[in-house]
């Protein structure tokens, strides 16, 4: 989680405590196959935006630190409104966008130039 927030905050996206905005929970449930997923809790009274995320990390699944460290980073992604990356559209093959655990743990450039756009 606390690595999520840091890559979020290299963006022009700034973060903090207690705002609500995105609000983060271990979960632990057996038979579905999501480790880490971000739903949005509130829509906003226009339904065009989200007001409150919320991520989730299915602590029934077991993965090495690194892994975990991925997805902090992946879904806070999904907060900012990234989408998942494939090998075709991340040449570079260095976002934690991409939809594997093998991926890394950072944004990259693309990653922050689409936040920057979105905003």
């Amino acid at each position: 989680m606390e690595w999520g927030k840091e890559q979020l905050e290299r963006s022009v996206i700034t973060t903090s405590w207690g705002g609500g905005d995105i609000e983060v929970h271990d979960y632990k449930t057996t038979g579905v196959t999501w480790a880490a997923q971000t739903r949005c809790k509130n829509w906003n009274a226009l339904w065009t935006s989200c007001d409150v995320f919320t991520i989730q990390f299915n602590t029934a699944h077991h993965h090495t630190d690194f892994q975990w460290l991925t997805m902090g980073c992946h879904e806070f992604g999904h907060t900012a409104d990234l989408g998942h990356r494939k090998a075709s559209n991340d040449t570079d093959n260095n976002s934690c966008m991409r939809s594997t655990t093998a991926a890394h743990y950072k944004f990259d450039k693309h990653d922050l130039n689409a936040i920057k756009a979105g905003t």
